[in-house]
């Protein structure tokens, strides 16, 4: 009877280690089975989600982005509905990318005109590398510090390993690189200065617990970012120190980051297909004629206030 007692606590460790460390799956093997599964994705539906609010001189600026992809590899389609709310008011957008050739048609609407515009490439990885998940998961995968496994977490009805990877302070720059952040915020000319000191970056990522494919990461931003954005505005102001800044400034230009978190899942792996344009799409006008029509609009409108101007 001892013997059992002593044995039935043991057992139930046991079980709750094995449970909360992702069924015994070691990082390593969890990063290299994530590796191979994001290479061999070839369609899949992309969620993302950005929630930001910002504090200024007593005015609060909240923005929530949710888009919603449909991505096919090859040939490359993607649809993407976008909702962006701003201070409590909503707009919504829609654009369709497909391949052509060497080239990617894409599909917008300008003045409630549906655009078409070719694009090269090296256009298209930049407008679509703010959202690419395969890239921004790979690279986090490749360059973090560190990765530990830190649990499991039910996502989309499904068993996953949770894990946190990891960038040191003097890898954070990198860090920042791989989740687009720099350019999104608009910091590509930013010393590298201000990232110094700046702390370090956790990421989480959540993987399918047999597949170890990567169906989710997020990270929270707000701390690094108030570090930055209160270096950038020292430097701005030439202060040195708190007190410094109470005597040159009163402070009403310095932001205060009340949250900046982000989040993309995928699901309906390998099962998405490219759906037909819808006709208003189909006959959208090239980009270039609307520029030369809104220019002629533009001119005649010009030349028209002119003939009407009072004559001196």
């Amino acid at each position: 009877m001892k013997i059992k007692t002593r044995i039935v606590p043991v057992l139930i460790t046991a079980s709750l280690v094995f449970s909360m460390s992702g069924c015994g799956a070691s990082p390593e093997k969890v990063r290299e089975g994530a590796k191979t599964a994001l290479a061999s994705l070839e369609s899949y539906k992309m969620n993302t989600k950005t929630d930001i609010k910002f504090s200024s001189d007593g005015n609060d600026t909240t923005t929530v982005s949710e888009y919603t992809f449909d991505i096919v590899e090859s040939p490359f389609y993607e649809k993407i509905e976008m909702s962006d709310t701003y201070d409590g008011e909503e707009t919504k957008s829609t654009m369709y990318i497909q391949e052509d050739g060497d080239e990617y048609e894409l599909y917008m609407v300008y003045d409630d005109a549906w655009i078409k515009q070719s694009v090269d490439s090296e256009y298209l990885a930049y407008i679509t590398g703010f959202y690419n998940f395969r890239k921004s998961v790979s690279d986090i995968i490749e360059n973090a510090d560190s990765f530990t496994i830190s649990g499991r977490e039910i996502f989309n009805g499904e068993k996953c390993i949770k894990g946190v990877f990891t960038y040191n302070e003097e890898n954070l720059k990198q860090g920042l690189l791989d989740i687009n952040a720099i350019e999104a915020l608009g910091f590509t000319d930013m010393d590298d200065s201000m990232i110094e000191g700046a702390g370090s970056l956790d990421i989480t990522v959540l993987f399918d617990s047999k597949t170890y494919t990567p169906v989710k990461y997020s990270y929270d931003l707000k701390p690094v970012l108030q570090i930055i954005l209160d270096k950038m505005y020292k430097e701005y102001y030439n202060i040195s120190s708190d007190e410094e800044s109470d005597e040159k400034t009163d402070n009403t230009d310095k932001i205060t980051v009340g949250s900046y978190f982000y989040e993309n899942s995928i699901s309906d792996i390998n099962s998405i297909e490219a759906s037909e344009l819808p006709e208003e799409v189909k006959s959208a006008i090239s980009f270039e004629e609307y520029y030369n029509n809104l220019m002629a609009e533009y001119y005649s409108d010009s030349v028209q206030n002119t003939e009407e101007a009072p004559a001196e």
